[in-house]
């Protein structure tokens, strides 16, 4: 049993930081209503920006990645020979806009479509509940693009006719819809979009990546791949550089993942332990900065990792819900006979004892997360999609925490690199150990990059089998609130087992 399983949880997700402050102000409303002092928590929205404030060290930060990310030594993972390279139409990268780190994400327009079609393509799935998706506007898995003559693309549609389209950004068509005497403007790059971008609580679509290439490999089974990544908080210098250096091996795997086809949800968690006036707590807040289907959001991850406050801001507004939410209500009687009740939130996250720098007992509490989070999902609180279990990884930072390391020189830092290339490779060798049935390929391609580092063959078999465990087995919450039911421990139990068996079996028929 782990040191605090018995500790009181409290576990939240919001799908952005927008969401948390939503939540807030309901909160403070209702309270208000029934007569309780709410102004005890005056954190408000801007005091975790919507786009991190230092743009041009970030944008530098980004490049200097892009050039790590090309040269470390990863490519192994994937048989090289199947690759094959393809540009994503939805991005367009905009030196207008680079200073902030931003691109615009397109969509594509017809007027016709719009006066014969205009529900097409935002009647049903997804496009139904996506607000930029009014009429005329086109599903852009079906925009066929060819490159002319003068160097510039032609985008269309073929339906009974071929259709023209207009690039713009993504929310043009609903921003004129919505406040037609916006003006359309063009970008040098030739994408459309207007201005203002913003008007009320509409906005234009932008993202925080820069156009990139997928990696087109054979889909394995008849269903969707998926990972769930959580990277932890860890505030230990005021340096961006050293603040996002801890998660590069989760970035990484996220990229080079989603290269290989395999859709990656990637979330920021703050998982700590704190005391309050009802005792001890675990407490764990997360919030996506990537969604399955979208590109990394590098503003996101740079607010909410690189930020001192950002982590103490959300904690503590996560912390005033749920004690809200909870009926910890203190009552003050003043020395004039008047009685104030007010939400119990003193200090409620400041006496925080860990960082969860410990990988033993991140992964304990973070088995009870997991459990949380699908009970949550099954039950219609959080909507969002399950992927299983084993697949739900985080990892402690503690070996990077603090490290010296120029990501521009980063090769003049070999320690950093290393520890950076294992905790990557566990990823990876995790998620190919679930989904590859080719359980000798899997041994193989590990048992190789073993030796071409100069380490044994027990040594490859010892940390699969140390993997196997993590995924399956190993940290089960097994007693305590949101452990798993005997019925699933069972099945954990025998999955481990199946798959131990299988890649012993693998590595005997290699030899080793």
């Amino acid at each position: 049993m782990g040191r605090w399983s018995s500790y009181r949880k409290l576990f939240s997700y919001y799908e952005s930081i927008d969401a948390l402050f939503a939540q807030l102000e309901n909160v403070k409303q209702q309270g208000t209503a029934q007569g309780i002092d709410m102004t005890s928590n005056r954190y408000i929205q801007s005091d975790i920006p919507s786009i991190y404030p230092e743009t041009d060290i970030l944008v530098e930060y980004i490049d200097n990645y892009q050039a790590f990310r090309d040269k470390i030594d990863s490519g192994g993972s994937f048989k090289k020979q199947r690759l094959k390279l393809s540009e994503d139409k939805r991005f367009l990268f905009s030196f207008s806009l680079a200073s902030k780190g931003l691109i615009r994400v397109a969509e594509y327009f017809n007027e016709e479509i719009a006066q014969k079609f205009p529900l097409m393509f935002n009647s049903s799935g997804k496009e139904k509940d996506d607000k930029t998706m009014v009429a005329g506007v086109v599903n852009i898995e079906q925009v066929q693009s060819i490159k002319l003559a003068n160097g510039q693309n032609k985008f269309f549609i073929q339906l009974e006719k071929e259709y023209p389209l207009r690039q713009q950004q993504k929310g043009t068509a609903k921003m004129l819809e919505i406040h037609p005497t916006a003006t359309l403007m063009q970008t040098g790059d030739g994408m459309l979009y207007t201005e203002p971008s913003f008007y009320n609580d509409f906005s234009l679509v932008f993202s925080s990546t820069f156009k990139k290439s997928y990696i087109e490999m054979p889909k394995r089974g008849g269903s969707a791949r998926a990972v769930d990544i959580y990277i932890p908080f860890d505030m230990v210098t005021s340096e961006l550089g050293r603040r996002i250096l801890p998660a590069l091996p989760l970035i990484l795997a996220t990229e080079y993942l989603t290269q290989a086809k395999i859709k990656v949800r990637l979330n920021i968690t703050r998982p700590i332990v704190a005391r309050d006036a009802k005792g001890a707590m675990v407490s764990i807040i997360g919030f996506p900065i990537k969604d399955f289907s979208d590109p990394l959001d590098w503003n996101k991850l740079a607010i909410l990792r690189g930020i001192s406050k950002s982590g103490k801001v959300a904690t503590e507004v996560n912390a005033f819900i749920n004690n809200f939410n909870q009926g910890n209500i203190v009552i003050d009687t003043l020395s004039r006979g008047k009685v104030t009740r007010r939400i119990n939130n003193d200090g409620a996250y400041a006496g925080v004892s860990l960082l969860y720098d410990d990988e033993k007992e991140l992964q304990e509490e973070f088995g009870r997360y997991k459990n949380w989070f699908r009970k949550e999902v099954q039950e219609g609180r959080i909507k969002s999609k399950l992927v299983d279990k084993p697949l739900m990884i985080t990892f402690s930072t503690e070996d990077l925490l603090g490290q010296p390391f120029d990501i521009a020189n980063f090769e003049n830092y070999p320690d950093a690199i290393l520890k950076i290339q294992n905790k990557f490779f566990e990823i990876l060798d995790s998620v190919d150990i679930f989904y590859n049935p080719k359980e000798g390929d899997v041994a193989k391609r590990i048992l190789k990059r073993f030796e071409d580092n100069n380490l044994s063959s027990t040594l490859a078999k010892n940390y699969v089998q140390k993997l196997i465990g993590r995924m399956y087995k190993d940290y089960e919450p097994r007693s305590g609130e949101y452990a798993s039911t005997p019925e699933e421990l069972e099945k954990a139990d025998e999955k481990y087992r199946m798959k131990t068996t299988k890649m012993a079996q693998a590595f005997k028929s290699l030899g080793v």
